[in-house]
This record gives structure tokens, sequence and C-alpha cells, in this order.
């Protein structure tokens, strides 16, 4: 995670890292988030990477809003929401002021960045098998055509 940094200053830290703030699309990734907080010991709330541009919320990473868990069940209304962020289970937005830190009240809040995971296909057993009885026939076929021409005695006739 990052933290202490306004908004804009963790977007940018999980950018960098080429990640993005993170996007909520069902129960288990808000539960997620909100054990996550729970085991925080400065302030709860969390920066998610949801953001309104015209009347339309998009996430950061470009995946589709389909899952929402607004405070008191309402989007905010403003076009001027900024930010949203996390507290407990529940998602609220903010304008300008509350997308910035205010030190002098100790005031921090962390983004969870996530990062996009390449999959390796896994093999299953019986392939694997397959694969070094292959390599192992391959390897006594190579040893037993180098000893029919061993170069050194080959110089010896």
């Amino acid at each position: 995670s990052v933290g202490g940094q306004t908004f804009f200053e963790d977007t940018q830290s999980c950018q960098n890292n080429s990640g993005n703030l993170a996007s909520i699309h069902n129960d288990l990734d808000n539960n997620i988030v909100t054990l996550y907080n729970s085991f925080k010991a400065d302030y709860k709330d969390t920066f998610i990477g949801l953001h309104q541009v015209g009347e339309n919320w998009v996430w950061q990473d470009g995946s589709p809003y389909n899952y929402s868990k607004w405070y008191d069940g309402v989007e905010p209304s403003s076009p001027k929401t900024e930010c949203v962020m996390m507290e407990g289970e529940y998602w609220y937005g903010g304008g300008e002021l509350e997308c910035e830190i205010f030190p002098a009240l100790c005031f921090s809040i962390d983004g969870i960045c996530e990062k996009a995971v390449q999959v390796t296909p896994v093999k299953h057993v019986s392939e694997m098998r397959q694969e070094k009885k292959l390599r192992i026939s391959r390897e006594g076929l190579r040893r037993k055509h180098e000893k029919k021409f061993d170069t050194k005695k080959a110089q010896k006739c």
C-alpha cells in the first residue's frame, strides 16, 4: 500500500509501480479492503480507484463500474466528486478538500494498489511426468549416441 499522500499522489505512486488504486466489483473485493483497513493502526479511511468523470463513475484500471457500497446506499450527487474513500465497508465521495491531507489534524489516508498479475498456465501432473519421461529418454538417447561415436576412441583407430 501507499499512504500519507493525497488521492492524486497515491494514484501516481500506484501507477509508477505499474498498478492502480483498488477496483471493487463484488462483496469479496469490498471485504478484502475492509479487512485491510481494520488492521491499520492509523486513520481507517482508504482511497479506492473510483472517481467521477462528468456524470459517469470510472475505475482507474478501466474496468466496469458494476458494484457499489455507498454510505446510505446513495451515490454522491455532486459532479465535483474527485475521489472515493472507504470508511469501514462503506464508500463516500470527496471533493477537493477531502482528497487532500491535513497534516495538522494527523489525517492520513492510505491507498491500496492493485497490480496486473500475469498468470502462468498450470500443467497437470500427468503432463509433467510425460515431459520428464521424454526428457530422460532424450538424454539417454544422446548419451547412447555419444558412446557410439566417442571422438577419443575414433582418434585411436
